[in-house]
Parts: structure tokens; sequence; C-alpha cells
């Protein structure tokens, strides 16, 4: 196969996480498909171009946000905690559903056995959450506010993309 090839594969692979994922920015599909941030751009730039694909960003120092139907600022950032669970699971363990309106369904691969985690973004103090959890919060001061409340895993969107930052690609494209 060639370069092209393998280019070609890879885009359609974009374009089917997008289509699945909702929302991706530039930095969360470096980590699932391309080897590096200027390759990222680039394609990802192409793809813009040809209309297969919409941008947007909040701000000039925040990556583009990718999208097929509708931008959405919530799914971007719990995609960042699908991310970070794809990377916290253990070779026994599989990320077997994950949905947006507030859980994640990971299953032992050897067991069978699934234990369900609520993943939810900017939940405040006043919320009540029980059992496994991981939150998400833009911010730090967020964060520590709804940490007096809310026992489980409290992070900022920065604290993953920080722990995300040595992965490499974690969907191969075959040769």
């Amino acid at each position: 196969m060639n370069n092209h090839q393998k280019g070609y594969r890879r885009d359609r692979l974009v374009l089917d996480l997008i289509a699945e994922w909702g929302t991706l920015d530039t930095e969360q599909l470096r980590l699932l498909c391309y080897p590096s941030a200027r390759v990222a751009q680039r394609r990802l730039r192409i793809l813009t171009a040809k209309g297969k694909l919409k941008r947007a960003r909040e701000a000039l120092e925040q990556p583009y946000a990718y999208y097929v139907k509708k931008y959405d600022p919530v799914i971007l950032a719990l995609n960042w905690a699908r991310l970070y669970l794809m990377k916290r699971l253990k070779s026994w363990e599989a990320l077997e559903g994950f949905d947006y309106a507030g859980g994640a369904t990971i299953r032992n691969t050897v067991t069978g056995a699934a234990r369900t985690l609520v993943v939810m973004y900017g939940a405040t103090r006043k919320t009540w959450i029980g059992g496994d959890c991981l939150v998400v919060y833009d911010t730090d001061q967020q964060r520590r506010e709804a940490a007096r409340r809310i026992q489980g895993e409290l992070l900022t969107i920065d604290e993953i993309r920080e722990e995300l930052k040595c992965i490499r690609q974690s969907r191969q494209i075959p040769s």
C-alpha cells in the first residue's frame, strides 16, 4: 500500500471517528490518528477545505474543533474523558460503551464482568453523584469548588491533556 492509499484510509478513519464521537479537536485527533501535530493540522485543513468537515474554535489559543453536524463544547470536553478512560484501561479491559448522557461501561474481557462509571461535565457542589465517577471541568477553580461535595475522580481538561501528552496512536492504521 502506498502513502496515498494510507492517507486516504486515515482520512476515512478521521471522518468515521468524528461521525461517531461528534466533536473532536486537533489534539484529540492527533492522539487517535496522526503521528504529529503538523500532519494532523495539514490533513484536517484539507478535509475542511474539501467540505468534508466543519471547524470552529472559541479562542485563538485553543485548537480547532472539528464536527460534521453541530459543534458541541460539552461533547468535546467529554471526549477528553473518553480518551482518558481509554488510556487508563488495563490490558484485560475494554471500553464497551460511552454514553454522553452520563456513563461509560468498562468490561473485563477475562471474566466478562462489567462496571459502570458515571462520566459528567461540570458537575457542581449541588450535584449528587454516587458510585464510581469521573467529572471533567474547564478550570481548576471549578474542580476545587466541587471537590468539597463530590467523591470520585475530578479532573480538568488541562490535567487530562497533560496525562495524555506521551500517548502514541491508539488506533493503528493497517498497512
